[in-house]
C-alpha cells in the first residue's frame, strides 16, 4: 500500500480562509474603490488639500505593495497542494495551485530513493508582518547525492471552524516539525525495504 503525504494550507471545507485569502488578493482593488468614494465625496477637499492628496497617494501605494508581497505568497503558497509518495522505489513530488477552481502544476520532480542522502528540518523563523501574513515556509529540504536541494512541505494553515473543533491547533513550527518527521519517515522506511530488497 502506498503511502501519500498531502499539505493543504487552506482546507476545501473552510470557506471563513477562503473569504479572507481572496479579500488580501483583491485588497488593491478594493483600495482602489475605496479611494475613489473617498475623492468623489470630497472633491473639492482633495483639490486645495495637498496633505489629503498626499495621504491617498501613500494609502493607495501601501495597498498596492501589500498586493504585490502578498500575491504571490497567496497564489502559490496559501491555495496550494503539496502531495508527495513513494512508488517503485521513487520519490515522487507535486505542488498544484487551485485558483478559483482551476488546477495548476507549480512544481513538480521525481527522484530515485537510493538518490536521496539528506532530509533536512527548516528551522528558519518567520517575522509576520503585515506584508508577510501570508508567507509560506517549507518543512524540509530534501539533498541528492549530486547536491540538489528540494525546499518542500509548505507549513502554513488557516485554521477553520470544523478543524478547531475536531483537533488541536498546531503552530507553525509543531505542523513543520510534523510534517517533517512523516516525511522522512516515509523516506527511511522506503530506504530500508530498499535494503532488503535483493
Amino acid at each position: 500500500m502506498m503511502k501519500e503525504i498531502r499539505v493543504k494550507p487552506l482546507e476545501a471545507d473552510n470557506k471563513e480562509g477562503k473569504i479572507m485569502v481572496y479579500i488580501f488578493f483583491f485588497q488593491p482593488i478594493l483600495c482602489v474603490i475605496v479611494a475613489s468614494f473617498i475623492i468623489y465625496m470630497n472633491k473639492e477637499l482633495f483639490k486645495l488639500d495637498l496633505v489629503a492628496q498626499i495621504a491617498i497617494g501613500v494609502f493607495i501605494l501601501l495597498a498596492i505593495s501589500a498586493f504585490f508581497t502578498n500575491m504571490p505568497n497567496i497564489a502559490n503558497n496559501v491555495l496550494a497542494e503539496e502531495v508527495c509518495y513513494i512508488k517503485n522505489k521513487i520519490f515522487y513530488y507535486t505542488k498544484t495551485r487551485n485558483f478559483f477552481g482551476i488546477k495548476k502544476v507549480i512544481k513538480s520532480f521525481e527522484i530515485p530513493i537510493a538518490e536521496i542522502s539528506n532530509i533536512r528540518e527548516n528551522k528558519e523563523k518567520i517575522k509576520v508582518n503585515i506584508f508577510s501574513i501570508f508567507k509560506a515556509r517549507n518543512s524540509l529540504e530534501i539533498e541528492t547525492r549530486e547536491g540538489k536541494k528540494y525546499s518542500i512541505m509548505n507549513d502554513f494553515h488557516l485554521s477553520g471552524k470544523h478543524s478547531q473543533d475536531d483537533m488541536k491547533i498546531e503552530t507553525r513550527e509543531e505542523r513543520a516539525k510534523r510534517i517533517f518527521n512523516e516525511v522522512k519517515e516515509l523516506v527511511m522506511e522506503a530506504k530500508s525495504m530498499n535494503t532488503f530488497n535483493f
